[in-house]
């Protein structure tokens, strides 16, 4: 298996669809940081044992003195049906750079990445201090992922 976000949510769709015998959707995403050598973006959540907490510490010390602490977000989306796919695409949100410091003033549960994400784009702030609209903007994989599905479900009359 090709080791990729689009590769997973294929393999993922095509299997839970020959398990229910009928269509299944998946999807997979990770984190990619260019300037961090020996950094798997497919153990995003998994590259360190532990809470949040303990994800945001260790990040923050392998990018401890890095140049480049940018962070692209990849997303996949893929539909099977019968073990098949059928549909599959993958996209890039709004690159980000990494603290240097953590804030706990922005940590939100289950969002540890963020939690230490702030845009260039929009001014250097983090995730957490956009508007809702900026925050759509950084997100704008899922823009494209849910426009590129929507072209498909319509082309095959789903």
């Amino acid at each position: 298996m090709d080791d990729s976000f689009l590769a997973i949510a294929e393999a993922k769709a095509a299997h839970y669809s020959r398990l229910g015998g009928g269509l299944a959707i998946a999807t997979d995403a990770g984190a990619v940081f260019p300037g961090l050598k020996g950094w798997d973006p497919l153990t995003t959540k998994r590259f360190t044992d532990g809470d949040d907490r303990s994800r945001i510490d260790a990040l923050l010390e392998l990018m401890a003195g890095a140049e480049d602490r940018t962070v692209e977000w990849h997303e996949a989306i893929a539909l099977a049906e019968d073990g098949e796919v059928i549909f599959s695409t993958q996209a890039k949100a709004m690159d980000g750079c990494i603290a240097e410091k953590f804030n706990p003033r922005f940590y939100r549960e289950g969002i540890w990445l963020c939690s230490v994400t702030e845009f260039p784009l929009l001014g250097g702030r983090n995730y957490f201090e956009l508007s809702p609209e900026e925050q759509a903007l950084t997100e704008d994989s899922w823009t494209e992922l849910r426009e590129a599905f929507r072209q498909f479900a319509r082309s095959q009359r789903l």
